[in-house]
């Protein structure tokens, strides 16, 4: 069975008694950029960036991303970049890039070795949160992404929507393990590694973005780790501007049919993704986002089918055992993966 659930070994080092990490490098400090991605919400935004300004023993440079704000965020976010020049791109676009368009354009601003994501809604609780991340990838050369902890901003419990891991939450959420992907809300890679793999796929604009780079980044001969040591405090949008009985549903069927026959050009895979699709969408009570999510998915794999293939989607034998391990292992029974997988409500 396929997943429909949908998305959309190393510990790092302790802090010692003077508040820096031990085995820490001396010398230069490690250079990150931070991308935003901006669409009005000011406030919100501004803790965010203020969080990540106020990290230590980091090199940080910011970049936000607008795509689209009202006049008043442009204004305030002006004013912002300009209060702090020094350390803040504010690069406007315009219009809606999606999310995959934005980070792409938030990356390639930037030069630093280390990139970190966040969403304008996510917020850094302590100062050194960025020097563990980096500390990571100095021990680690074959760490290609790290997946963030997220906790709910208001009451501080895990945020369940957010784990990218099929191992049991209960059990290894404060365990750092190899998975399959990082999430959105908080997360950081090799820029080698990024582009390498060549960025995010524009085409995606919402769902499954983050997946798609993690294949082609683990094709590289990456691992991508979740790290409990490096959290986020996310808050929920209480506009939900993307969901379920809106285009949300549409996004993560058309995407997902894609990505499947991206990488494995098998129609009957993106068939079985589709029958399962049916079945959910119809479980939800959302067929016709679903019918119109299964046409254009299947009108973007005929399209992929006539450009030349990116050599990086055929997947190695070890990056398939790699996924086989991190995901397929740990979703249990055929029975256990209809029931979560199709027949369960969407929240």
């Amino acid at each position: 069975m396929s997943d429909l659930a949908g998305p959309c070994a190393a510990g790092a080092p302790t802090p010692d008694a003077a508040g820096a990490p031990t085995g820490a490098a001396t010398g230069n400090l490690p250079q990150i950029d931070v991308v935003v991605l901006c669409w009005d919400r000011l406030d919100d935004t501004i803790e965010t960036l203020d969080s990540v300004l106020a990290q230590r023993q980091v090199d940080v440079r910011v970049y936000v991303v607008d795509q689209g704000s009202k006049p008043e965020t442009l204004a305030g976010m002006r004013a912002y970049r300009d209060a702090h020049a020094d350390r803040v791109v504010y690069h406007e676009v315009g219009h809606n890039t999606g999310v995959p368009g934005g980070r792409n354009i938030g990356t390639r601003l930037g030069h630093a070795p280390l990139v970190v994501a966040l969403d304008n809604d996510a917020v850094l609780p302590d100062a050194l949160a960025l020097r563990r991340a980096a500390d990571l990838f100095a021990a680690d050369p074959g760490l290609g992404a790290l997946a963030f902890r997220v906790v709910n901003y208001f009451t501080g419990a895990f945020d369940r929507r957010t784990w990218v891991s099929k191992r049991s939450i209960e059990r290894d959420e404060r365990v750092a393990h190899a998975v399959p992907r990082f999430n959105g809300t908080g997360h950081a890679y090799r820029r080698d590694a990024f582009d390498r793999a060549g960025g995010y796929d524009d085409g995606l604009f919402f769902c499954w973005e983050e997946l798609d780079l993690c294949l082609r980044i683990v094709n590289l001969g990456y691992e991508i780790r979740y790290t409990p040591d490096v959290t986020v405090r996310h808050k929920v949008a209480p506009e939900a501007r993307v969901n379920w009985g809106g285009e949300r549903f549409y996004y993560l069927v058309r995407n997902r049919l894609y990505v499947t026959y991206k990488y494995n050009r098998r129609p009957e895979q993106v068939l079985l993704y589709a029958a399962g699709y049916i079945a959910k969408g119809l479980y939800n009570g959302i067929l016709p986002q679903t019918l119109r999510g299964i046409g254009d998915g299947v009108r973007l794999c005929l399209g992929l089918s006539r450009r030349p293939r990116d050599p990086n989607t055929r997947l190695a034998a070890a990056t398939r055992s790699y996924f086989r391990t991190t995901d397929l292992a740990h979703r249990g029974s055929l029975l256990t993966r209809v029931r979560t997988e199709i027949f369960t409500r969407l929240s």
